[in-house]
C-alpha cells in the first residue's frame, strides 16, 4: 500500500511540494543495473509460458474449426458453441473443454484479479535456440466472453469483447532476441482486426517484419485458452521509471545505494524501534473501526511517514486496519493506492469502508483496463456526491471537505470564477423544485452536521455545467448511458 501527500489545489508536482534531488552517478548505475535484474525476474520467455509455447491440452484448451462461424466470432458476433461444433460428440468435448477454460479463469479472476481467458487468432512458429522447446506463440489475442447456454453447461454462448491486442510476450521476446522492434499500434493499423482482409494483413505485415528471425511463420488457426501476462506492463514500466526510481530513496537503498540507505536510517531514527511514535489523542484520530494498541501504533507509525512492513498470522485485524489506515489519510488529506494479490483481500477492506458510509472515497480499479462502462460508472457516481457536497464544511475545523470554495470550484470545475449573488428567492415548499439548485441536482437545503446551505440560490453548479458542455462535445446518448449527465 502506498501513499503520499496530494494537494487539493493541485501546486505541486511533486511530493510535499518539494525539488527532486541531484543525483550521483553512482546511483543511477545501481537502480539501472538493479532495474535490469527486476525485468530479467519479471519476464519468462522460458517454455512455461503458454503465451510463446501454446500447447493443446486435453481439456484446458480448444481449438476451433476454420471456417466462416469463427469469423464472425472474431469479428464480434455471437455464435453458439453447437454452430461451431454441430456433430454431437465434438459438441460434448468441446462443451467438457469449455467448462474446464471458464473454471480456470474465473478462479483467476477471484483469486489473483486477473482476467484470463482470451480467443486467440493465429499461432507463430520459428527455430528456437532458447531451448529445445518448439514455440507456437498466439499473435492476435481477443478478450472473450464464454457463458453456459442453460444450467447444465452442455451449450456455450461465445462472444468477444473489445478490441483485439498483439501478444505483448511475442514482442518482447522478438525485440530481446532478434532485435526486432514492432509497434503494436502500427502493426494492427487503422482497420485494426475486425475483418478477415484485415487480420490476414496484420499476419502479413509481422511476418514481414520478422524476416530477420529464422524459419518465422504465421498458422491461421483459431484457439480458445487462459493466456496471463500481468507481469510485463511491470516491464515496461521499470524501463521508464528509472529517474523516478532513482530518486526515491526507499528504491534507491533496496537496490544497494549506501547513501539512500543512511538517509533512511536517519529518517527512521526518529520513530525507529519501540515505544515507536506517539499515538494521536482521541480528537485527531479518524479511525473508523475498533483497533488495539499495536494496531493505532501502526497506523500512527504510517502517518508520520514510516516505511514498514506488518506481518500478522490470519484473524489478527490486518484489513480493519488497513481499513483505518485508508481513512486516516484520506481525512488528512493524502491519496492512498491499496494494492493485493487477490481479489478477496480488496473486498475485504472495501466492504469495511462501505459499511461505514465511505465508499464514496474508493475507486475501484480492477478489471478497469477491460470494463471501463462499470470505472466511468463509479468515477460519475463519486463527482456526483462531490457535486451536491458543494460548500460543506468539516464540522471539527471549518476546513473545505472537497477543497477550498467546494469541491467543484477547488479541482477546477468553475474555478476562478466570481460567485454570483442571489438572483431569486429559495422556492416554496409546494414548488415542484423545491429543495432543487437552480441545475436540477438534487441535494439538501442544509447541512445535517454544520447548518450550512448546500446549494445557494441562484448559482449554478460548476460541475454539472462542465458536464453538460463536455457530454454534449462527446456524445450525449452515450455519455448518459454511462451516467455521466
Amino acid at each position: 500500500m502506498a501513499f503520499h501527500e496530494a494537494p487539493l489545489d493541485g501546486s505541486a508536482d511533486q511530493p510535499g511540494g518539494k525539488e527532486p534531488p541531484t543525483l550521483s552517478p553512482t546511483r543511477r548505475r545501481l537502480v539501472s543495473e538493479a532495474i535490469e535484474a527486476w525485468q530479467k525476474q519479471l519476464t519468462d520467455l522460458g517454455g512455461r509460458n503458454t503465451l510463446l509455447y501454446f500447447r493443446d491440452l486435453r481439456r484446458g484448451t480448444l481449438t476451433l474449426p476454420p471456417g466462416a462461424q469463427t469469423g464472425g466470432l472474431l469479428g464480434g458476433r455471437r455464435i453458439r458453441l453447437s454452430t461451431l461444433f454441430p456433430d454431437p460428440d465434438a459438441l460434448r468435448d468441446a462443451a467438457r473443454r469449455a467448462r474446464t477454460i471458464r473454471a480456470k479463469s474465473r478462479e483467476n479472476d477471484e483469486e489473483r484479479g486477473l482476467e484470463t481467458l482470451y480467443l486467440a487468432y493465429g499461432l507463430a512458429t520459428w527455430s528456437n535456440d532458447r531451448s529445445s522447446a518448439k514455440p507456437n506463440a498466439p499473435v492476435l489475442l481477443y478478450r472473450l466472453a464464454l457463458d453456459p447456454a442453460g444450467a447444465r453447461a452442455e451449450d456455450f454462448r461465445l462472444q468477444t469483447d473489445g478490441e483485439p491486442e498483439i501478444n505483448p510476450a511475442l514482442l518482447r521476446l522478438l525485440e530481446t532476441d532478434y532485435g526486432v522492434s514492432i509497434d503494436p499500434d502500427g502493426l494492427l493499423g487503422a482497420t485494426g482486426a475486425e475483418s478477415p482482409a484485415a487480420r490476414e494483413g496484420v499476419l502479413r505485415r509481422l511476418t514481414e517484419a520478422c524476416a530477420p528471425v529464422p524459419d518465422f511463420a504465421i498458422a491461421p488457426h483459431a484457439v480458445v485458452g487462459n493466456f496471463s501476462y500481468a507481469k510485463l506492463p511491470m516491464v515496461r514500466d521499470l524501463e521508464r521509471a528509472l529517474d523516478m526510481i532513482a530518486e526515491h530513496p526507499l528504491l534507491a537503498a533496496i537496490a544497494g545505494d549506501t547513501g539512500a540507505r543512511d538517509e533512511l536510517r536517519g529518517r527512521h531514527a526518529a520513530f525507529g524501534g519501540n515505544p515507536g511514535p506517539p499515538v494521536p489523542p482521541p480528537a485527531d484520530e479518524y479511525l473508523v473501526l475498533d483497533a488495539d494498541s499495536s494496531q493505532s501504533r501502526v497506523i500512527a507509525a504510517a502517518v508520520a511517514g514510516a516505511d514498514l512492513v506488518v506481518i500478522g498470522p490470519p484473524g489478527t485485524g490486518k484489513s480493519q486496519t488497513i481499513a483505518n489506515l485508508i481513512a486516516t489519510l484520506v481525512a488528512r488529506g493524502r491519496s492512498v493506492l491499496f494494492v493485493a494479490e487477490k481479489r478477496a483481500a480488496i473486498e475485504a477492506v472495501s466492504k469495511r469502508l462501505v459499511q461505514h458510509e465511505l465508499g464514496d472515497l474508493l475507486l475501484d480499479m480492477h478489471d478497469g483496463a477491460a470494463n471501463r462502462r462499470r470505472l466511468y460508472g463509479e468515477l460519475a457516481r463519486a463527482l456526483g456526491v462531490a457535486c451536491a457536497l458543494n460548500h460543506h464544511r468539516h464540522p471539527a475545523d471549518g476546513a473545505a471537505l472537497w477543497g477550498r470554495g467546494g469541491w467543484c470550484c477547488g479541482r477546477g470545475f468553475g474555478r476562478g470564477r466570481p460567485r454570483p449573488a442571489a438572483r431569486a428567492p429559495p422556492r416554496t415548499q409546494g414548488s415542484p423544485r423545491a429543495g432543487r439548485g437552480r441545475s436540477g441536482c438534487a441535494a439538501a437545503r442544509s447541512c445535517g452536521r454544520c447548518g450550512k446551505p448546500a446549494h445557494r440560490p441562484g448559482r449554478r453548479c460548476a460541475f454539472r455545467s462542465w458536464l453538460a458542455n463536455f457530454g454534449h462535445a462527446r456524445n450525449g446518448s452515450k455519455w448518459r448511458s454511462l451516467g455521466f449527465a
